[in-house]
């Protein structure tokens, strides 16, 4: 069950290494945004009601990620849309960080 919180830990961290924006870092908060949605999913399985804000702000930042890329979109405009994204992606992986610690305690103080 820690595996999760490794996970959660691993993204924090890989975030807080991309530095302003770029079209390769604009790629790496893509990739990130996947592998949280990969999480997330297990997460959600195992309990909906505290994971639903997370599926819904996938599905906004994968809104976001899609305008970064667009060529419709001006670079500055793109660069304000990456650093949203990323503070969005940064305190949606805090949150479900908090919330599985806390559900990982209660599982423990229900079954002790």
């Amino acid at each position: 069950m820690t595996e999760y919180v490794n996970l959660l830990n691993e993204l924090n961290e890989l975030l807080n290494d991309s530095a302003e924006y770029s079209h390769s870092n604009g790629c790496m908060l893509q990739s990130l945004l996947k592998r949280y949605d990969a999480v997330v999913e297990h997460l959600y399985c195992i309990n909906n009601d505290k994971f639903q804000a997370s599926v819904e702000t996938i599905g906004m930042l994968e809104y976001y990620i899609s305008q970064i890329f667009s060529p419709k979109v001006s670079g500055i405009k793109k660069k304000s849309i990456y650093l949203t994204a990323k503070y969005v992606l940064k305190t949606s992986i805090n949150l479900d960080l908090r919330n599985y610690k806390k559900h990982l305690l209660l599982d423990t103080i229900i079954y002790n």
